[in-house]
């Protein structure tokens, strides 16, 4: 996991942010989510950020992740934007 903080993108215009690199080895994948992805999240099973690392390290992709935070729920209304971007190095990549 990196820790980064900062302010939310595009709303400052005199923002500065940190840069993180890490190098994912043969058939490993990392996870990128917004705040808002937390906000699905309930209270007092864990930390949310540990409910998420969970359900990531579970998901076999990013559908069956989306599914299991309850996103393709029609009737969970979104307070905040909700980003996810999952990225997979293959063995024979």
């Amino acid at each position: 996991m990196l820790e980064c903080s900062g302010r939310p993108l595009g709303l400052f215009a005199d923002a500065h942010f940190s840069r993180r690199e890490v190098a994912l080895s043969t058939s490993r994948r990392a996870l990128l989510a917004s705040d808002g992805v937390l906000e699905l999240l309930p209270e007092g099973a864990g930390t949310k950020i540990d409910q998420l690392m969970a359900a990531f390290h579970r998901a076999p992709d990013l559908d069956a992740l989306v599914a299991g935070l309850g996103m393709k729920e029609p009737s969970k209304r979104l307070r905040d934007d909700v980003t996810l971007l999952w990225m997979q190095r293959k063995a024979d990549a």
